[in-house]
């Protein structure tokens, strides 16, 4: 840097414009990344650290049956409904939960000690469960019966009915080998099965069977073979897109309300971060006018003496590179420093997380240093030809 034409600059301007300037810039870099870090953390929480099946997450909507109402709501979904919730933008795929249309019974022995129960069994198509246990397919002709149910019901029936009744606590391996007899009556015949329960369900409360078995069933034994269903199970590609919440509430269905909640939440968090993100944006860009127009006053304001110092052999070069070599170094003066906030504070937020039972990466991620380092590029670019066009209009 030639000292003579860097001093010539600088001798007559104040330096507390590029002071504010660069606190401006350094807040903003600072806001904007840290809003794209915790974005791509939720991201990451709600969506890319799953598996690709697990990314989607699953509805069962129904529809409300309210209370003091003289109107009387069809409970089921007919084709018109069905194609209407398909079509919503939020809906990556929709399956039909199929109740069963024939009467059924249960007749189970534990520990010596047997009851009958009535039941109801429920379907969906095996690419909406959230596993498929082994030999869970069943086949026209077979006596044998898998069956799958809630593991909210072996929490009730360990906590709530074995207590009352005096039977013993039932483990998950314990009531897959437990035998149960279920008897299928309707349409004046019936038929029995050998069921056992073959797995349980996270995502599903009900007592489900093959897809296969209820078709069959229903057409061989239903009562109503056009029964239609009373619950259908969509795939959401985004469970805090907020549209979900307002589809259903103004459609006048109900599905799980924690699910409802996250994504009121989810949407919530995106809205802080967008503004806290366009404000970072907004603080970015007046810095940025602030520099260009402090470099253009530093020029003017000595017009005299660089005009002399031209005369003397200073090339117009000379110029532009002694301001842009001090605004390289206070960009990289801006860089340090917001890269140590920035480490501390999206060390504090995975913290937070981890503490909370949240499993986050632990590290700066590739979109935000690559947004950081082109953020700098393009203040220095927009700078380096803003300086190059001043000099040119003024002193040639």
């Amino acid at each position: 840097m030639n000292n003579l034409l860097f001093r010539v600059l600088w001798k007559r301007k104040s330096k507390w414009e590029l002071v504010f300037a660069s606190i401006g810039f350094l807040i903003g870099m600072f806001l904007f990344l840290f809003c794209l870090q915790v974005y791509l953390d939720m991201d990451y929480i709600f969506n890319s650290g799953l598996s690709r099946e697990k990314q989607l997450d699953y509805l069962i909507i129904s529809k409300k049956v309210e209370l003091g109402t003289t109107t009387i709501i069809d409970p089921a979904f007919h084709e018109e409904e069905i194609k209407e919730i398909k079509s919503q933008s939020f809906v990556k795929d929709l399956g039909l939960v199929l109740p069963n249309a024939f009467e059924a019974q249960a007749v189970v022995d534990v520990f010596g000690r047997g009851f009958r129960t009535e039941l109801f069994f429920e379907a969906v198509p095996d690419e909406f469960l959230d596993v498929i246990p082994e030999n869970w397919e069943w086949e026209e002709g077979e006596t044998r019966l898998p069956v799958m149910i809630s593991r909210d019901f072996l929490l009730l029936y360990n906590f709530g009915f074995s207590q009352a009744r005096g039977f013993p606590l039932v483990s998950e391996d314990l009531i897959k080998s437990v035998p149960i007899t279920v008897e299928i009556r309707g349409r004046g015949a019936g038929q029995r099965f050998k069921a056992q329960v073959a797995g349980l369900s996270d995502r599903v409360a009900s007592i489900l069977v093959p897809y296969t078995f209820m078709k069959w069933a229903n057409e061989k034994y239903g009562i109503n073979k056009n029964l239609s269903p009373m619950r259908l199970i969509i795939a959401v590609k985004d469970r805090t897109d907020p549209e979900i919440v307002r589809f259903i509430e103004s459609s006048n269905y109900e599905t799980s309300k924690e699910k409802l909640r996250l994504s009121d939440a989810g949407f919530t968090i995106k809205i802080i971060l967008g503004i806290l993100g366009l404000i970072g944006i907004f603080l970015i860009i007046l810095a940025l006018v602030v520099f260009l127009t402090t470099f253009r006053l530093i020029i003017l304001k000595n017009v005299f003496e660089i005009r002399l110092l031209l005369d003397l052999g200073y090339r117009s070069g000379d110029l532009v590179k002694t301001i842009v070599s001090v605004f390289a170094i206070l960009l990289l003066i801006i860089t340090i420093v917001d890269s140590v906030f920035l480490l501390l504070a999206v060390n504090f937020f995975h913290n937070f997380l981890t503490g909370n039972g949240i499993g986050i990466a632990q590290t700066f991620g590739f979109q935000l240093i690559t947004t950081g380092l082109l953020i700098i590029a393009f203040v220095f670019f927009v700078n380096y030809l803003g300086l190059l066009r001043i000099v040119k209009k003024n002193y040639f």
